[in-house]
């Protein structure tokens, strides 16, 4: 299976911040039936399914949403999780 970046998944991620619109049948929660017609949530759909239940929360969208635009931070040249440069390292 191909990986997709991350910044991709993100802006997948933020074309659906709004279950409403695809909560065909209004329970609060989106299906895989209900997903499958929409191209950007069915990328994203078994890897913000935290709970594995095959239906999305607004809950669960949103903190994909989270993790992607951390891991998207991180990627973009944040220094959290790396060690500085050499050259700035304080070596006694």
């Amino acid at each position: 299976m191909k990986w997709l970046s991350v910044p991709l998944l993100l802006f997948a991620a933020s074309a659906l911040a709004d279950l409403s619109k695809l909560d065909i049948d209004g329970d609060g929660r989106v299906s895989k039936a209900e997903a499958a017609g929409n191209a950007d949530m069915m990328m994203i759909f078994d890897r913000a399914d935290r709970d594995r239940d095959g239906r999305l929360t607004q809950a669960e969208v949103d903190a994909y949403e989270k993790r992607m635009k951390s891991r998207a931070s991180a990627s973009s040249g944040g220094t959290k999780g790396k060690a500085p440069p050499r050259e700035k390292m304080k070596i006694k």
